[in-house]
């Protein structure tokens, strides 16, 4: 199952047309709709989402999305363009009323726009960096209850323990309840004020704000831009924006890496997953790492591991008379960012 869930202001469809002939039968009720304050799940369901644990798994996905930005209302609204693997129609009808019926026994008001309809659609959506999400979802998929807290979402959960260490070596610890009385950010100065926002957002997570200013100027400057045509984080660079990136390349490369006795390399940007080392350099986020199979191989694009130089380095034939060894890559790496990670030249942690 592909979702694209989008939060959205407001959204309005009107059906056009019959698109199947196994289309579900609607009323004068359901041939449009108009929504306010929602969050919109574009669902696409693939051979095999019958599943129970499909829809358990997408039930999970969509109840925390809607936690962490505090909507009641959901639309599943079926949308067959995020696959090509799509289920026959009768059995995507089925998974769409259970998945409706799911969210509802969760405590949302659902509504579902009908299956198998040409519709036009007008949507407004909030624009904050949880906005935009989307989850592709398995049968092999496990289910992490979440655990329930009062209150707005945060990062509690997630919170262990905190120990903070002034330069002069001495120690304070946060607490989870008391954090912003912590006397460290009693004392003076502009680095007790940094550290103070580091710790709130990594406790309570960092407050929506406005559009950066730097999108208005990489744009103004020409010097980046968003790519529609690509994926999400891989940004088109002008002209400018090129240049810039040279200059820095260059500086890095002449003013530091050479002056510094580093010898200069250049590994692939694609890996074979079979070698050892690749895969225990892939960690825990290799479900961000681009993907193909070809010849029965799978392949991954480079990822921000360097994957690259340490085989390379352990293949290197040197003695102790070379020692230390230095080495310098300029290198893209490629990451597969989920929508609202991503704000202009900046990933939100």
């Amino acid at each position: 199952m592909k979702l694209l869930l989008v939060h959205a202001d407001n959204f309005e469809y009107r059906v056009t047309g019959k698109a199947i002939d196994m289309a579900e039968p609607i009323s004068e009720q359901t041939k449009q709709g108009s929504f306010k304050e929602l969050l919109v799940v574009f669902t696409t369901v693939e051979n095999g989402d019958n599943a129970p644990q499909v829809i358990k798994t997408a039930v999970s996905g969509v109840k925390d999305v809607a936690g962490k930005i505090a909507v009641k209302s959901i639309l599943i609204y079926p949308y067959a363009h995020l696959s090509s693997n799509l289920a026959n129609p009768r059995e995507a009808l089925t998974v769409l009323k259970s998945f409706e019926e799911s969210l509802k026994e969760e405590g949302f008001t659902v509504y579902r726009s009908p299956f198998g309809w040409y519709k036009s659609f007008t949507l407004s959506c909030k624009g904050h960096p949880l906005a935009e999400l989307s989850k592709s979802i398995t049968a092999t998929q496990e289910v992490v209850e979440p655990e329930k807290v009062e209150g707005p979402p945060s990062k509690l959960k997630e919170f262990h323990r905190f120990i903070i260490m002034d330069v002069d070596g001495s120690t304070y610890e946060v607490t989870v309840d008391d954090w912003k009385n912590c006397s460290i950010f009693k004392k003076e100065g502009k680095i007790y004020k940094l550290l103070e926002i580091f710790v709130r957002n990594e406790i309570e997570g960092n407050p929506p704000k406005k559009k950066p200013k730097h999108i208005e100027y990489m744009r103004r400057l020409e010097l980046v831009d968003y790519c529609p045509e690509s994926d999400v984080g891989n940004m088109k660079f002008y002209s400018n924006g090129v240049l810039i990136a040279d200059l820095i390349k260059d500086y890095a490369l002449f003013k530091v890496a050479l002056p510094w006795g580093a010898m200069k390399i250049q590994n692939p940007l694609i890996y074979r997953e079979s070698v050892k080392e690749i895969r225990e350099l892939m960690g825990e986020f290799h479900e961000r790492d681009y993907r193909m199979s070809y010849g029965g191989e799978n392949f991954v694009l480079r990822f921000a591991s360097d994957p690259g130089a340490f085989p390379f380095m352990q293949k290197t034939v040197f003695s102790y008379k070379h020692l230390p060894v230095k080495i310098y890559e300029e290198v893209q790496c490629f990451r597969r960012e989920k929508s609202g990670e991503v704000v202009g030249l900046r990933r939100l942690r």
